[in-house]
């Protein structure tokens, strides 16, 4: 799931840099946007995560990887257009990750690195989880 996440986000990267390129003849736009669209690996990772930790450690909870990827996905996609308060918005992780192309600072590097290591702990105990469960 970690290497098909990142797959699909640069396939999707390497669209829109193929499509601008073609638009504007910028060549540099096929890396860029590809950057651009890893800037959102980390907040992919974590539901990843948060579903590997369901499945491993609560697997009668699994289904709240649906109600954490739409409420996600609402903040993210309608937040602006609902007109939601930023404390709601700021529960997604995408509202975490640097808005590239464009300047990265400090704080968006902190956050991307801050998912990351969120997501892998919560892969990591996921994992132990399911291995100490008896399904047999």
């Amino acid at each position: 799931a970690l290497i098909t996440s990142t797959a699909i986000l640069v396939a999707g990267g390497l669209g829109m840099g193929l499509a601008h390129t073609i638009r504007s003849r910028e060549l540099d736009a096929v890396p860029r946007l590809i950057g651009a669209s890893l800037a959102h690996l980390p907040a992919v990772w974590l539901l990843l995560g948060i579903g590997v930790f369901l499945v491993g450690v609560l697997p009668r909870m699994t289904a709240l990887v649906w109600i954490v990827f739409t409420g996600c996905a609402v903040a993210t996609i309608l937040g602006p257009t609902l007109r939601l308060p930023d404390v709601a918005t700021n529960l997604s992780p995408f509202e975490h990750t640097p808005r590239l192309p464009g300047p990265l600072d400090s704080g968006t590097v902190g956050a991307a690195a801050l998912l990351t290591a969120l997501a892998l702990v919560l892969i990591v105990a996921g994992f132990l989880g399911f291995r100490q469960r008896d399904i047999g």
